[in-house]
Parts: C-alpha cells; sequence; structure tokens
C-alpha cells in the first residue's frame, strides 16, 4: 500500500492529498479527508471552549463581614457588582448577623467590583439605618483575585 501525506491549511480552505507511491482509489483517501474535515472544524472550537475556561470570567468565593457603627449588622443582602466594562458576573449574598459567605457558584467574577449594602426587604429601603453610600450611590469597592483569599470587611458608619 502507498504511503500518504496529508496537508491541510490553518484557514479550512485547503485540504491537499498527495501520493507517493501508488495512486490510491478514492475510498482510501476519503476517509481520511473526512476526518481532516472534521478535526478541522472542531479544533478551533476546542481551543475556544479551552480558552474561555482560563478567562477572567471565573467566579471566585468570597467571604466577610459587615459592621454598621461599630456593631454586626443582623441581616441584609451585599451586592458585588463588576465594572460595567469589564463583562464579569455579579454575585449577591445574605448578611446575618454580620457574616457574609458566597459559594464559587454564585461568587462574583474575577476583577474589580462596586459593593453595595442593602436592608433584608426592598421596602425597608426608606426607613433602612444603612446610608445610600453604601448602596444606591455606593463608594464601597473591592478587586477579587484568584491568586488571594476573597476575605472582605466593611466598616459603615451612620451619617449623623
Amino acid at each position: 500500500m502507498g504511503r500518504i501525506e496529508l496537508n491541510f491549511s490553518v484557514n479550512q480552505t485547503c485540504v491537499a492529498v498527495r501520493r507517493f507511491r501508488q495512486q490510491p482509489s478514492a475510498r482510501s483517501v476519503l476517509p481520511a479527508v473526512r476526518f481532516l474535515w472534521v478535526a478541522s472544524e472542531l479544533i478551533p472550537l476546542v481551543i475556544l471552549q479551552m480558552g474561555c475556561q482560563l478567562s477572567s470570567n471565573d467566579r471566585v468565593p468570597v467571604t466577610g463581614s459587615v459592621t454598621l457603627d461599630g456593631a454586626p449588622l443582623h441581616e441584609g443582602y451585599i451586592v458585588f457588582l463588576p465594572e460595567p466594562a469589564a463583562n464579569l458576573p455579579m454575585s449577591v449574598g445574605q448578611i446575618t448577623d454580620g457574616a457574609f459567605r458566597i459559594a464559587t457558584e454564585k461568587g462574583p467574577g474575577v476583577g474589580v467590583h462596586k459593593v453595595e449594602v442593602w436592608p433584608t426587604s426592598p421596602r425597608n429601603v426608606s426607613t433602612s439605618v444603612i446610608p445610600s453610600i453604601y448602596n444606591e450611590f455606593t463608594t464601597l469597592s473591592v478587586t477579587t483575585s484568584v491568586e488571594q483569599i476573597n476575605q472582605f470587611h466593611f466598616q459603615l458608619v451612620t451619617i449623623q
């Protein structure tokens, strides 16, 4: 049986099959050409998928505490909002007795986030003791990372 050299270009426009000794029949070349065509379609998808898995959109776990005027915040919600241009996932966690913990599956993406602290119920917003500089007009910001533990402590104070 003859030796066949198969060459295919990266741009997937040319598949050349060249014979060295004998003229192979169309039946013997067809499976190889079909394999190369399928591989040329799948390889870019596999590479793209690998790139997506290594992207900065990975979620990370976060933990921490929230105090209000020195005392643990009894209950509320903490929201990690990514910068608009960053295209990162946001995350929401519950604050109970001054502590919060958000698992990796629901954690924020890696990068810079604004942080909002809200009362437990939306109807409590107007009567909330949490100043608006910590939620609606937040001044809080953090950077999450894969390389370090994402533990944050927020010390909120009411304005007298």
